[in-house]
């Protein structure tokens, strides 16, 4: 039996933050990675590397873009911290909902205090899927981006 090797809802997360919009959270994004991945393996770690630059990565785009679609669709959560606003991640929301992803997108209102009515009117849209898990949750500090996750994961 396997089962003590890793928690019962062990799963690939992707995680969506800035990289060429800015890099200024990075390491919020570092924590919130750190945190995700008692509960699994988290595919775009490199989202939460002080060492990538607002550059990206020296790959070309259309690589990038498929190779992340990859590893979206790959994926059971998707997590979006939208605190900065950003094309790049509001089109992997799309993608991720569209696909059926549970997902919780994240933000501090301290800093955005409102979202756009395309993020906050997600949840109970009736174009969602009604088996797909989505939540917008609003967070003040690193700790309550934390208990934001863990009470996302609870209802998987």
């Amino acid at each position: 039996m396997l089962n003590y090797l890793c928690p019962p809802l062990y799963m690939d997360i992707y995680f969506c933050g800035l990289i060429t919009s800015g890099r200024e959270d990075v390491l919020i994004y570092k924590e919130l990675i750190d945190h995700l991945e008692k509960y699994g393996s988290v595919l775009t770690k490199h989202v939460g590397d002080p060492a990538v630059s607002v550059a990206g990565e020296p790959l070309p785009a259309q690589f990038v873009h498929d190779r992340d679609l990859d590893w979206l669709f790959k994926s059971k959560v998707l997590v979006a911290e939208v605190t900065t606003k950003s094309d790049g991640i509001g089109y992997e929301i799309g993608r991720g909902i569209a696909h059926g992803i549970h997902s919780l997108i994240m933000y501090r209102p301290s800093v955005r205090p409102v979202l756009s009515k395309m993020l906050a009117g997600i949840p109970g849209s009736r174009h969602t899927y009604p088996e797909t898990v989505i939540r917008v949750a609003p967070y003040s500090t690193l700790k309550g981006g934390k208990v934001v996750i863990d009470d996302f994961f609870s209802i998987l």
